[in-house]
């Protein structure tokens, strides 16, 4: 377990979570930077969320719901390190190194984009049957033209399907 110091004086655990009977510890989208180079946001999660997955924010729920990714070019807001029950609380990584799920075949110094598999990530646009759609296409140019976060492979374990990246 990593050294969490300072946040531990203000009472907040990172790897804590609460079920929606158990309610929120902390205010919604208070965000903290730990001693691990991570910044770290209180959120509530939309949907089931799993360790390592990738998440997105789903306006319609609230600026701070969020959901694993689900479809081709979400642009990514966060990574889960724990898993949260549906409408529950706990802390996501919004900048700095996190690991995630991936796709066989990502390799180290890639940009990683969303898929069809939840909270999964992966090198490039998935082949359907049809193109993707204008919407996925803005998402995915949000990602790179610096309106949504960055996320590059840093390392690869392959017999896992997990990769550690660095969210900026």
């Amino acid at each position: 377990m990593a050294n969490y110091v300072a946040p531990k004086v203000l009472g907040v655990d990172p790897d804590s979570v609460q079920t929606s009977a158990e309610g929120a510890r902390h205010n919604l989208g208070l965000e903290l930077t730990f001693d691990d180079g991570t910044t770290r946001r209180y959120i509530r999660a939309g949907a089931a969320i799993a360790q390592y997955d990738a998440l997105h924010r789903d306006y319609a729920e609230g600026a701070y719901d969020l959901h694993p990714t689900s479809a081709v070019a979400q642009p990514v807001i966060a990574v889960a390190p724990n898993a949260i029950a549906d409408n529950g609380f706990g802390w996501v990584i919004v900048k700095g190194p996190a690991t995630v799920k991936v796709e066989d075949g990502v390799v180290a110094g890639e940009f990683v984009v969303t898929t069809a598999v939840a909270g999964e990530l992966d090198t490039r646009i998935e082949a359907t049957t049809t193109d993707p759609t204008s919407t996925q296409m803005l998402a995915l140019g949000a990602s790179f033209a610096g309106t949504a976060p960055q996320v590059i492979a840093i390392t690869t374990e392959s017999t896992q399907d997990l990769a550690l990246v660095v969210l900026r």
